[in-house]
């Protein structure tokens, strides 16, 4: 809950005119969560757990059944909003406002998003999972998005019913749906939704994270196993402090202890580790010269309107190097650096 209200926070101060309105849909009920207090009051707060108790949806460790929550938010919220943009827990917002995006005009269908990182490839031969796509949609082809940022055209989003059928999607081929609800929504879209800038979801990988060094997206989002609260590599070491800094003047001084310890890293750098850092951390020019056609690119969405989709400063992020891992700031540096929480 945490992260997502982290996520929520960061969104609230880079809308000081208060322009957006915002919602955390949870599974359960926030009352009985011991850091409710996280949430800014600001956000309204939404129960949907009993909803989503009546959805038939298969469980699955890749995919918890709360990620179904997004089509349960958006079915409602598309119903009051002229525009919805719905956000994962495991984003950062590394510059700019959410605000931004609501000023593009929209396109031409229900949906705008990044597409899924495995078609970033210059080269249409390391766009991996195409069988996967073609099973789920025969004309899909290489366009399938990333859910982790989604924005909604109401009106559009109510027409096609996009929420329902996705759900009935599901439910019919769960055996399909090895994304969960992201599947489902790519196979009922069906390819027919505009492309934003990866600025606004950079989905984070070993092939991209070193381009980072050099490049500034809008949009870290934390998509694999590593998190910044789970980091012991320190990949996302200032996302992590900016995080750490939330939780200090919230007085959740307890659980800051608990992820700053747990990112300690050994004082050895083994030759495993070492390949595994090597591994996100080297070949940057190479890395970069895979997807440039793809960064390159001026006919998304929002840079299409003169959007710009990278920050001129450094991101903070893909500067790690082998043998010189940064170590993890103690709760007691951070609690001193940010000041005493009530």
């Amino acid at each position: 809950m945490w992260q997502s209200a982290f996520v929520l926070q960061q969104a609230i101060d880079s809308d000081p005119e208060g322009l957006l309105d915002y919602y955390f849909y949870l599974d359960c009920d926030i009352a009985d969560l011991p850091l409710r207090h996280l949430v800014d009051p600001r956000v309204r707060v939404i129960n949907a757990g009993p909803d989503l108790a009546e959805i038939d949806v298969a469980k699955s460790r890749h995919v918890p059944k709360a990620t179904f929550l997004r089509f349960l938010a958006l079915e409602t919220l598309s119903k009051t909003h002229e525009r919805v943009a719905y956000l994962d827990g495991d984003l950062y917002l590394s510059w700019g406002n959410w605000a931004d995006l609501f000023g593009i005009p929209p396109g031409d269908y229900a949906v705008a998003a990044v597409v899924a990182r495995p078609i970033w490839f210059n080269n249409p031969r390391f766009r991996y999972g195409r069988r996967y796509r073609k099973a789920l949609c025969e004309t899909m082809g290489d366009r399938y998005l990333n859910a982790g940022m989604l924005l909604i055209h109401s009106a559009r989003y109510q027409a096609q019913e996009i929420s329902q059928r996705s759900l009935q999607f599901y439910a019919d081929h769960p055996d399909l749906c090895g994304q969960g609800d992201q599947s489902a929504l790519n196979a009922v879209l069906a390819g027919n939704w505009d492309e934003l800038s990866p600025s606004w979801n950079w989905q984070v990988s070993p092939f991209n994270y070193p381009v980072l060094a050099d490049l500034n997206p809008r949009v870290v989002h934390f998509t694999g196993p590593i998190k910044p609260w789970n980091d012991t590599n320190a990949f996302f070491r200032r996302a992590f402090e900016r995080m750490a800094e939330f939780l200090s003047q919230r007085g959740a001084n307890d659980l800051l202890a608990e992820l700053t310890n747990r990112l300690q890293p050994t004082a050895e750098v083994t030759p495993r580790r070492a390949r595994f850092v090597a591994e996100w951390t080297g070949d940057a020019e190479k890395k970069f010269q895979r997807i440039s056609s793809y960064l390159d690119r001026r006919d998304f969405l929002d840079t299409a309107v003169g959007l710009p989709p990278f920050g001129e400063a450094k991101s903070g992020f893909g500067l790690a190097d082998v043998g010189t891992i940064p170590a993890a700031a103690t709760a007691t540096d951070i609690l001193d650096s940010a000041g005493s929480a009530d």
